[in-house]
């Protein structure tokens, strides 16, 4: 499962990443815990009666600045290209990239993840090599990542975070050295995910 965990009061809360794949909508689910937040103080102030935050919109919010510190760290740590970064790379136009870009994401040779402040697709830049292409190590494991049900930020942070299956090495560096460890990895990761 991608996403965050938190438990409050013996409750386990989970705030998945926001992928616009997924039916689970992080913006919504905050927007909706800070609006409770709002009305709850709004009542307290009117009723002069000891206000008492909801654990559960505590964890949503708590949870929230973890998952925009992570998606920062994410972004600056994987040099994510936008799409006009990718234009100046290839040589091409904007409508040339995208269509590029949907491509190599159908065939499981790239990921992206839409920073939604900006409102910009993002691809890491570790997929690619210094031409701009993807590199092909990556697509087995990008694929086997899909059949494990993870979409963009959910790649990201498996890429780039540290592994117990790569001796708590983080995936993108581990890839140049032992692409078949990564393969492993992410092949491990797809057939837990099936069991559960």
């Amino acid at each position: 499962m991608s996403g965050l965990q938190v438990t409050v009061d013996g409750k386990v809360f989970d705030v998945r990443t926001g992928d616009p794949d997924t039916p689970y909508d992080f913006e919504q689910v905050l927007a909706s815990a800070l609006a409770k937040h709002r009305a709850l103080r709004v009542a307290d102030r009117i009723s002069q009666v000891e206000y008492r935050t909801d654990p559960a919109i505590e964890a949503v919010v708590v949870n929230a600045v973890r998952v925009n510190q992570l998606r920062s760290e994410l972004i600056t740590r994987s040099m994510a290209l936008d799409i006009d970064h990718l234009v100046r790379g290839r040589r091409t136009t904007p409508g040339a990239v995208r269509a590029w870009l949907n491509r190599n994401r159908t065939a499981h040779r790239l990921f992206s993840v839409n920073e939604s402040e900006s409102n910009k697709v993002l691809v890491p830049g570790f997929l690619l090599d210094e031409a701009f292409d993807p590199r092909p190590e990556w697509q087995p494991v990008i694929e086997q990542l899909d059949r494990a049900g993870e979409k963009g930020w959910g790649m990201l942070a498996w890429a780039m975070l540290p592994s117990t299956w790569l001796d708590d090495r983080a995936p993108v560096d581990v890839i140049n050295d032992d692409p078949q460890a990564v393969l492993t990895a992410a092949t491990r990761r797809a057939n837990a995910a099936e069991q559960t």
